[in-house]
């Protein structure tokens, strides 16, 4: 399942909702377009 967050919106709540999911990040200004675990999504 893919599901579409706002970068906007905390890292923490997005975590509480998909503990298991893992965090990409597609925009262009993302390295390697993972985002560790205990980084922030902004």
């Amino acid at each position: 399942m893919i599901i579409i967050e706002s970068k906007r919106k905390k890292s923490e709540n997005t975590r509480k909702l998909y503990p298991d999911a893992i965090i990409a990040d597609v925009t262009s200004q993302v390295a390697n377009g993972f985002v560790d675990p205990s980084d922030s999504l902004m």
